[in-house]
């Protein structure tokens, strides 16, 4: 069943439901009123007007109508009996209709019980009767009951034909309710047939650039925005796969076609290349080897530092940054301060890891390189000069991880891109590496829900830091 089909069949069953339960509350009420009608007349002909209807008892024990019988209720509506305290029935003399006494009516005529109304049949008729104390004199000292019933004819007919009234009207009802289920479905669903062209429209044609209008602020307006926003990520995501493939293919170039002008000199040779200029070639050749192995690494990185499946959980920052330091200065041999207080974050341990290591990594790489000497760096596989003789710093405070060298800083135009994929400042493009350790930082960090930023000290060198959100416990 499409879903039309199901919101017109809730909305019909609703709209039924509420026509049919509509229509039972209607006959209840009518039902209840006619017959609370009938029973107030029986009791007060009960209690008012009985003293009038025999007033003597002929030699038989029976009871003598009066010639006058009240207007307002005709006696061939009404059924009067009376009953003694031993449980004898006594009736008019002309009256040819005996009523059922039960022993909730004897115990009525023996003062036991209060009076009570029941319906009862009576030769194949509905009557609604009353039996009440006796107010006739005769009755009056030795106890007994009067008995009136009331034909509920007329009353029933009215309810056959109200019940049958209702009955066309609640199947009337349940008919418009359908087709209002079905016209409410359409007109539910028309902005959702609209989102789905589109969607269709998208996954046929791979056009991202066709966004739905907007025209509603309810659910269905909602629905459209985030489809928009889900457009916009897929060209984002689109956009950064077709400069990461560019990107990575320029990178890859220079290494590629060093290496082949290489070999091809090699093989050229034939044995009478010059010992010095060969091992020269051979260096070459492992340098880049080295630089293309580092290059597919990171690129590696890059393409798994998306969402991991690694649970988030409170992590000690202090203790991570700790171990990221210990590693740092056994592989790269450089004076590391570290400086931190307990502080827990929210994060990935792994890749909170990954991204501190990379950002002191990044530290010890321009913190061997004096200011003076950046400019010297023209050349792919310069010497790299002397350190500068100053500790790399890494401080942890609250939950940020910061990490300042004391090399030649970031120049002030090259600021806003520090972060992006594959960049490199012009001085720094002779030093190893392929612009993608900060990058990795970057996507880690706001994976998290934090941010990171770099700066110039006012000193000298550069800070890195990033910041994460806070844990549960400190």
């Amino acid at each position: 069943m499409t879903v039309r089909a199901r919101i017109a069949v809730l909305a019909a069953c609703a709209v039924a439901v509420a026509v049919v339960v509509a229509a039972g509350v209607a006959f209840a009420v009518a039902r209840n009123e006619l017959r609370r009608g009938v029973d107030a007349s029986l009791q007060r002909f009960a209690i008012e007007r009985s003293p009038g209807i025999g007033s003597r008892i002929d030699d038989g024990g029976a009871f003598i109508l009066r010639a006058d019988p009240p207007a307002d209720l005709p006696e061939l509506q009404l059924v009067v009996q009376f009953i003694s305290a031993d449980g004898v029935k006594q009736a008019p003399l002309d009256q040819p209709i005996a009523l059922p006494v039960a022993a909730g009516d004897v115990a009525v005529a023996r003062g036991e019980k209060a009076a009570f109304l029941r319906d009862v049949t009576v030769s194949g008729k509905h009557f609604r009767m009353v039996t009440a104390p006796a107010p006739i004199a005769p009755f009056r000292a030795a106890g007994g009951a009067i008995q009136v019933a009331r034909s509920l004819g007329e009353v029933d007919t009215a309810l056959r034909g109200l019940g049958v009234v209702l009955f066309f009207v609640a199947l009337g009802g349940v008919g418009i309710a359908g087709a209002l289920g079905l016209g409410v479905a359409r007109s539910a669903l028309r902005p959702i047939g609209k989102l789905t062209e589109a969607a269709e429209n998208v996954a046929a044609t791979q056009d991202l650039d066709a966004p739905i209008a907007v025209e509603r602020d309810d659910e269905i307006g909602r629905l459209a925005s985030s489809f928009n926003s889900m457009l916009k990520a897929l060209k984002q995501s689109r956009l950064q796969q077709q400069q990461l493939v560019t990107d990575a293919s320029h990178e890859l170039r220079t290494p590629l076609t060093s290496l082949r002008t290489n070999i091809e000199v090699l093989s050229r040779s034939d044995g009478e290349l010059d010992p010095v200029e060969r091992a020269r070639i051979l260096a070459d050749l492992n340098s880049e080897m080295r630089e293309l192995s580092n290059l597919v690494a990171e690129l590696v990185d890059l393409a798994t530092v998306g969402p991991s499946d690694e649970e988030m959980r409170d992590v000690r920052l202090d203790e991570v940054a700790a171990e990221v330091v210990e590693r740092a200065r056994r592989r790269t041999g450089q004076r590391i301060d570290f400086e931190g207080s307990a502080s827990v974050v929210r994060a990935r341990p792994t890749q909170l890891a990954r991204a501190a290591s990379n950002v002191v990594d990044n530290a010890c790489k321009f913190n061997s390189i004096e200011r003076s000497s950046i400019d010297t760096l023209g050349v792919r596989g310069a010497q790299r000069p002397r350190s500068n003789g100053h500790a790399v710093e890494v401080r942890v405070d609250g939950t940020r991880f910061e990490v300042r060298d004391y090399g030649p800083g970031i120049n002030e135009d090259d600021l806003p891109y520090v972060f992006d994929r594959f960049y490199r400042s012009p001085a720094a493009r002779a030093l190893p590496g392929s612009g993608l350790g900060l990058a990795i930082v970057k996507q880690i960090v706001e994976d998290h829900g934090g941010h990171a930023t770099a700066s110039n000290a006012p000193d000298g060198g550069a800070v890195v830091a990033f910041e994460l959100p806070s844990g549960q416990r400190a």
